[in-house]
């Protein structure tokens, strides 16, 4: 009996799918509610950020690049599918146009992560974003300058009662602030205490050992390719931590975003082979170097503010569903929540989620997301927490046992501020004390704090002053004696 393998594969694509389907919606019977989302994703696809010649704009591999590690085309597209993606996937859990108390979204401040945000929000909405105004608003809404105005009319005409073209603009996008340690923790300039606990990883055994043993496969592999593409005779070049990482990760940019290579090409380097290299480096440098893996102090360190700021949105969805009003949209209490940043800020996250739930992860390329809903059971009323990484279902908790997880493991914020800014002198700076208080400073605290240094330094000075004058005129000798000494 012959049978077509076509058909075969076929039904092995169909099972594989139903199979994926029932994993992702076995929990979503019509009795269990889902109360909250927290969905975290990287920038999608750019161009590299560190190898480029800026006198003649070639990267390490030979191709042109305008600028500097910004997000590309293709990054945009990556997102505009996932907030596709996602707002199909949540279409009955937000409401069909953007609620400013229904979602709250949050980016680090770099180009890449806000263009990134924006095409993701332009696929979230697909351009269904828009405030209609009434007739009287667009007569009020007129540029007051008739010259302008004159000019804009068709314009005018064209956008009808639509507020702005396009609707997304319209979506507020809030900036992280470093200063109040939120994100960031494993950059020494936002936590100076964080460089004693990455010495301790970087300088360990195991990593200095897995970094050799990558270079040494990496020269043996691909060392006289290399060297040809790169125009250099300089055989240690490989094995330089930085160069390969660069080289590595600038890779990446020009294969994800199609460019044609040929200076590698040229060379007969088998590209597949050089891919998985390039993945091995570059996962071995951010998970294993810059955090540690499993988890290390740089870990718990890194999620502590993101993975505690997950806890308390959820609190307060709780407690509105705990008064019978899980559906209701209030302000300050978010139903769903957006962060977009980098690979450096979702490889803690899934390291953590390794070392203390067992969950298998994938490394965060671009446009990769993990996501926390927070479901209450229709039957029992129990709350549990699903994660989710590249929208597929990793593991089921229950929330007390989540909740006593992150709570041991992770610091809250005045620990985090102790380990950032540790007392190694009695003589702090008035920034440092801000800073170790949590204080932010404002004009009122400058004309205070100039205020009270100038009264003491007048007191001081004056009774200075006073005392040298009485002393010339009890002694002339010791005036004499004290000149001359």
């Amino acid at each position: 009996m012959h049978i077509n393998i076509n058909i075969i594969i076929l039904f092995l694509i169909l099972l594989i799918q139903i199979i994926s389907k029932n994993l992702r919606t076995s929990y979503e019977n019509k009795e269990d509610k889902l109360i909250f989302v927290w969905k975290h994703f990287r920038h999608g696809a750019r161009g590299p950020y560190i190898a480029v010649n800026l006198k003649n704009n070639l990267d390490f591999i030979g191709e042109s690049w305008k600028t500097v590690g910004e997000l590309t085309p293709l990054g945009l597209r990556m997102h505009y599918l996932l907030g596709y993606s996602t707002k199909n996937e949540y279409k009955n859990f937000l409401s069909e146009k953007y609620n400013p108390n229904e979602l709250y979204i949050t980016s680090t401040n770099v180009n890449r992560t806000l263009l990134s945000v924006y095409a993701f929000l332009k696929g979230f909405y697909d351009n269904n974003t828009s405030v209609y105004l009434t007739e009287k608003q667009i007569e009020k809404g007129i540029i007051l300058n008739s010259n302008y105005s004159s000019k804009i009319k068709d314009k005018i005409k064209e956008m009808g009662k639509k507020s702005i073209e396009g609707g997304f603009s319209e979506i507020p996008v809030h900036i992280f602030d470093k200063n109040k340690l939120e994100f960031g923790l494993y950059e020494e300039s936002s936590c100076p205490g964080i460089k004693k606990y990455k010495k301790e990883n970087q300088e360990s055994e195991k990593v200095k050992k897995v970094y050799e043993d990558i270079k040494k496969h990496t020269n043996d592999t691909f060392g006289e390719y290399v060297l040809k593409f790169m125009n250099t005779t300089n055989k240690n070049y490989l094995w330089n931590k930085s160069n390969i990482y660069y080289l590595s990760d600038t890779f990446f940019s020009d294969y994800f975003n199609g460019r044609k290579m040929k200076y590698i090409n040229d060379t007969g380097i088998n590209m597949e082979s050089f891919y998985h290299n390039s993945f091995n480096v570059t996962f071995i440098d951010t998970y294993l170097y810059t955090f540690g893996f499993p988890s290390t102090d740089t870990v718990y360190i890194s999620v502590s503010p993101m993975l505690r700021n997950i806890l308390h949105y959820m609190d307060l969805r709780i407690q509105l569903d705990q008064k019978n009003k899980t559906d209701e949209i209030v302000a300050d209490s978010p139903k769903f929540v957006i962060f977009s940043g980098h690979d450096t800020s979702l490889a803690p996250i899934d390291i953590f989620m390794e070392s203390e739930f067992g969950i298998d992860f994938g490394m965060a390329t671009y446009a990769s997301s993990q996501t926390f809903e927070l479901w209450k059971n229709g039957t029992t009323g129990k709350y549990s927490v699903h994660y989710l990484f590249n929208q597929e279902l990793k593991g089921i908790f229950d929330l007390d046992d989540f909740k006593n997880k992150l709570e041991n493991k992770t610091y809250d914020s005045n620990k985090i501020r102790d380990i950032c800014f540790p007392k190694t002198t009695n003589d702090l700076s008035l920034i440092q004390m801000i800073k170790e208080n949590n204080v932010y400073l404002n004009m009122k605290n400058v004309i205070i704090y100039i205020s009270i240094t100038s009264i003491i330094f007048l007191l001081i000075s004056g009774f200075l002053f006073k005392l040298y004058h009485k002393r010339n005129d009890l002694n002339n000798n010791i005036k004499f004696i004290y000149y001359y000494a």
